[in-house]
């Protein structure tokens, strides 16, 4: 594997899904923060792997030629760069960088660098063809199969990290949502994690979380190794994450817990079985408040993405970034000085066939919730333990009018995933909290409780009672 760059950056060629867009002031301004965004060209060769009649794996065609690209944000002070290092493969949905875009407060704030690696052929054939044909003509990747052996080289050339972040690389962390916490699902447990190894035998990856993320969903729990093989079926034991040498920890909203309970385990502290499922109640898999999203002049300039469909409901305003960088906190902690995490407790599966507000996938299974219309056990938070609105982790679309965001989907299917909410009346917000100034004190109070019980993060107190000042309370 070879790199090329970093390549030249700014006004009239600037990277697909750059991180800011100086022109409109969009995105994160990363100078502001002290980080800078550089781009490199990946050259090399990958196998090209599937699974046999007896869904063992099995190289296909070795050796198969790619180019593709990484984006590296990193410290731009000397020194600053702390030695952890966020890879994420980047999702089919136009690149977008899951984990940057809910992360990037608590990367930068720690000074941690955090890389992107493109692995979907049809994002590198648009960003050669259309996007920018200069700068990505020789992007090539044939198959998606190829992501497995280019992320686990990019991983452990990464770990000599000198040249791409001003300093050595202590840790580096394997981390996904949704299509891509499943990349990391299989990394993990078909067998890569044991390929990519350094000289003196360790692994490349230090750690892994799997977000958003059922290992029990048919379609997305467990993708195919390449265009040339069968998807696993449902019951195999490679869907239940596990015995690593390394930390695993699964983070899932409301919406995928309602279709993993076919591949629940308990919690491990083995050496080799370092594990943790943490579900957080009220979360929704498309989560939008808290998020940074990619400059989207990029996008529509070229006709790929159009405005989400308008839904009936309320849309959520829960937060889950601020409860994942408590996680990835716990993950960084557990590897570097090997403080135990905390165990949580799991959300409450109700009936499959009874009451409760469920989305389209014919495995869920409804949550129980309580006498305000929020989950009951899981993470919690001041947004279900002092609540002021039911969270759902679904929507109902207006229409059933198409939607494009790199793959069609359908409006429905969107709505699925989108999470929204039922604000209390005035009449039940009274009875409960009294006076705005009260309920801004249990916010408070609980929010110092999260803190001490490692579900919240000091630096993100403020931003809670911050919340609970401006919420619409009578």
């Amino acid at each position: 594997m070879a790199f090329e760059g970093p390549r030249l950056s700014g006004p009239g060629s600037w990277p697909f899904g750059t991180a800011y867009l100086p022109e409109i002031g969009v995105g994160v301004d990363l100078t502001a923060h002290r980080y800078e965004e550089h781009e490199y060209l990946v050259h090399g060769t990958a196998n090209l792997y599937e699974h046999d009649a007896q869904l063992v794996r099995r190289v296909h065609t070795a050796e198969v030629p790619f180019t593709t690209r990484i984006l590296v944000r990193r410290p731009t002070v000397p020194g600053a760069f702390n030695g952890v290092v966020q890879v994420e493969p980047l999702h089919p949905s136009a690149d977008n960088p899951n984990v940057w875009t809910q992360m990037w407060r608590h990367i930068v704030r720690n000074g941690q660098a955090w890389v992107g690696v493109t692995v979907v052929p049809a994002n590198a054939g648009f960003m050669a063809t259309s996007f920018d044909p200069d700068r990505y003509g020789s992007l090539v990747l044939s198959d998606e199969g190829l992501g497995w052996d280019i992320v686990g080289q990019v991983t452990t050339a990464l770990s000599d990290g000198a040249g791409f972040f001003g300093g050595p690389t202590q840790r580096l962390y394997l981390s996904g949502r949704s299509y891509t916490g499943t990349f990391c699902r299989v990394f993990a447990m078909d067998g890569f994690h044991e390929d990519h190894r350094l000289a003196d035998g360790r692994p490349a990856i230090d750690g892994y979380v799997i977000g958003i993320s059922s290992g029990g969903f048919e379609q997305g729990g467990y993708h195919q190794l390449s265009s040339v093989s069968p998807r696993l079926p449902i019951g195999d034991p490679r869907r239940v994450v596990g015995f690593k040498d390394v930390p695993v920890i699964e983070l899932l909203s409301e919406n995928e817990s309602e279709t993993h309970a076919g591949v629940l385990r308990d919690d491990g502290d083995a050496a080799d079985d370092r594990y943790r499922l943490y579900q957080v109640a009220g979360a929704s898999h498309i989560s939008m408040p808290g998020r940074t999203d990619r400059p989207p002049n990029q996008y529509q300039a070229t006709g790929q993405l159009s405005p989400y469909p308008a839904m009936i409901e309320t849309p959520s305003t829960f937060r889950t970034d601020l409860v994942a960088a408590a996680v990835y906190d716990h993950l960084d902690r557990w590897v570097a000085d090997g403080v135990v995490p905390p165990r949580a407790d799991r959300l409450v599966l109700g009936d499959r066939d009874g009451p409760g507000r469920r989305g389209h996938r014919p495995e869920a299974v409804p949550l129980v919730r309580d006498e305000h219309g929020n989950a009951m056990g899981g993470i919690r938070s001041t947004y279900v333990d002092v609540p002021i609105a039911s969270y759902y982790p679904h929507s109902t679309p207006e229409n059933e009018q198409a939607y494009q965001d790199g793959p069609l989907l359908s409006a429905a299917m969107l709505g699925d995933l989108l999470g929204s909410m039922e604000p209390f009346s005035e009449e039940k917000l009274r009875n409960l909290y009294g006076t705005h100034e009260h309920y801004v004190e249990l916010v408070t109070a609980r929010a110092d409780e999260l803190v001490k019980d490692g579900w919240l993060l000091p630096p993100d107190v403020e931003a809670v009672e911050a919340e609970a000042i401006a919420a619409p309370l009578p």
